[in-house]
């Protein structure tokens, strides 16, 4: 069975807002190498009041076309 990575979106949750290790560590051990673009990479909003983040990343929700950036 053959996984088309392209077609995946991946989200990241947590219950910290100002750290990004469990991001990082998945990007550099298995998003990179899949091959996943950019864009369907959804980490958690940094700098912002857990509110702001929260309504930030559910906005991104079922259409999801707005861009991430890491």
């Amino acid at each position: 069975m053959c996984l088309d990575f392209q077609k995946w979106h991946v989200f990241f949750a947590g219950e910290r807002l100002d750290s990004q290790e469990s991001f990082q560590l998945a990007k550099k051990l298995w998003i990179d190498a899949c091959g996943i673009p950019e864009p369907q990479v959804h980490p958690v909003p940094q700098m912002l009041p857990a509110e702001g983040a929260a309504a930030q990343y559910t906005a991104r929700g079922p259409g999801i076309s707005s861009a991430s950036s890491y």
